[in-house]
């Protein structure tokens, strides 16, 4: 049954996420060919650098709006599926509400990711050229690079739960009330995402005291903060950033699945 519901949740978000994929493909491509012809032997006037602007900031547009519009989705999947016009089919199901949740959560991570990776291959095709490519390699020469983009690319799509498992949780606290639901929803999302945040930072400033080399960068001050900044070190912090949303994340989760257990207050 979890791969069911999985599977038709997922199919249903991405009806209509797929064409903003498309549309985002498309603005990126098409700011990379503008881009090419503007610096081109013909191409320098000021038609194609209006052109070249255009393409470049719906190119931007178009990741915003992919990304905003993967939230909005899941979110209002949640919220029909379990407290609106569709719950009435959810709550009858043969099976617990942990596992609706949990097929909930696993869309949101599936879904998520597959924006992420979506708006990164956009902005390497919008911004791919000969320079860029030399760029890159000069960059991936440099020891611990690497990894280092790894770490924050994946404390980014943690963040991104971070803030799905807070609206998932806010929205079931939320949805509890007799009155003014939504709002009640959204005030929790932000207070359960703001503790969270707040919780992050208290770990990195504890982390701060204990490791030398992070307390030093944190305190430096922007003169001498390239000079204290090493991979190394910004790995190291970036790691138990990394640590911190994966708890934090996991804790979320664990919190809006027994919430939900406890049962909902259908609409």
């Amino acid at each position: 049954m979890l791969k069911k519901i999985f599977k038709y949740d997922y199919f249903w978000i991405h009806r209509q996420t797929v064409w903003y994929m498309v549309a985002l493909l498309v603005s990126c491509v098409a700011a990379n060919v503008s881009d090419r012809i503007f610096n081109g032997p013909n191409g320098g006037t000021l038609m194609w650098l209006v052109i070249n602007k255009l393409c470049s900031a719906l190119m931007v547009a178009a990741c915003i709006a992919l990304l905003l519009n993967a939230f909005i989705r899941l979110m209002g999947r949640f919220t029909s599926t379990l407290f609106k016009d569709q719950s009435y089919f959810t709550h009858t199901l043969p099976v617990r509400r942990g596992t609706v949740f949990d097929a909930k959560a696993l869309v949101g991570a599936a879904t998520l990711a597959g924006v992420l990776v979506c708006i990164a291959a956009g902005m390497f095709l919008g911004l791919v050229n000969e320079s860029f490519l030399e760029s890159l390699k000069l960059l991936f020469r440099q020891k611990g690079v690497v990894s280092l983009l790894l770490l924050m690319a994946c404390s980014f799509y943690m963040q991104s739960l971070c803030i799905l498992a807070s609206a998932y949780l806010g929205f079931i606290l939320g949805y509890r009330q007799h009155s003014g639901k939504n709002v009640c929803a959204v005030l929790f999302t932000f207070l359960i995402y703001s503790f969270a945040e707040g919780l992050l930072l208290c770990g990195v400033a504890a982390f701060s005291m204990l490791n030398s080399s992070v307390g030093d960068m944190l305190h430096s001050n922007v003169s001498s903060f390239a000079a204290l900044t090493g991979a190394d070190v910004v790995k190291t912090m970036m790691g138990v950033i990394l640590a911190e949303y994966v708890v934090v994340v996991a804790v979320l989760f664990l919190l809006g699945r027994k919430a939900l257990e406890k049962g909902v207050n259908v609409e």
